[in-house]
């Protein structure tokens, strides 16, 4: 509560520095449903040219169960293969400052976006258990054990449980094409737009100790799914619907 609180704020203080600057009298505020999840947004107009939108977005934690193998270093014996439950939860916090360019100005309300997302670095919670390895690990039979990645190995504690997180830049720019005024002319109207954030590369953090695990090039992945998350998730689509309101 207190992360969207601060980026509610830092979202207001965005439109409300233009609001100052360029002595504008127009203010809307709109409710979006998209793929970043259930939004709000201040905008002002700058021009006849162009809209500030402002605001905050929240993606409900929604879970994803996969199931993985952890390669485990016997003792004694070498490495041995186990399977493990792993959920994978959304649930994330950020804010953005767009811009709205009307070519046409906003008598024909096709405009491109550009701008930048900022917060909510953390894309994917990842957690798991397991009861065979937790019993290997505090019998002493299994040395260590860890979940592979990609080139990333994170590790498993002596409970058997796995935690991290894939992490991405904390401001991500952003373009995207929609239609509508963000500052309607009459009471209401409804805004489409399609977008992608840039995040780059994704990596991955240990979750009990906030730091990004090792990596050892040349190992075997086993998980080829969840590999496929890390290496797509560089671009994030942003599908967007919005009924904004003119506050004056």
């Amino acid at each position: 509560m207190k992360r969207f609180l601060s980026l509610l704020a830092a979202a207001l203080l965005c439109v409300g520095a233009s609001h100052a600057q360029f002595g504008i009298n127009h203010l809307a505020v709109s409710g979006s449903v998209s793929t970043n999840g259930i939004g709000v947004e201040l905008a002002t107009q700058v021009t006849q040219w162009g809209a500030l939108r402002a605001g905050v977005s929240f993606m409900p934690n929604f879970k994803f169960g996969f199931d993985a193998d952890v390669d485990a270093n016997i003792a004694g014996s070498g490495v041995n293969t186990y399977p493990i439950d792993i959920d994978l939860a959304t649930g994330r916090t950020q804010g953005d400052v767009i811009l709205n360019i009307y070519p046409f100005t906003q008598r024909i309300p096709v405009y491109v976006a550009a701008g930048v997302y900022f917060g909510g670095s953390k894309i994917l919670d990842i957690k798991g258990h397991s009861d065979e390895l937790e019993q290997g690990l505090k019998s002493g039979a299994i040395q260590s054990a860890d979940l592979q990645i990609g080139d990333y190995q994170v590790p498993v504690d002596k409970n058997g449980n796995v935690t991290g997180y894939f992490k991405t830049k904390s401001v991500r720019p952003y373009f995207g094409l929609g239609y509508g005024s963000a500052i309607p002319g009459r009471l209401l109207s409804f805004n489409v737009e399609l977008g992608v954030q840039v995040m780059g590369k994704m990596k991955i953090y240990d979750g009990t100790t906030d730091k990004e695990v090792p990596q050892s090039v040349g190992v075997e992945d086993v998980n080829d799914d969840l590999r496929k998350v890390l290496d797509k998730l560089t671009v994030y689509p942003v599908l967007k619907f919005t009924l904004s309101g003119k506050i004056f």
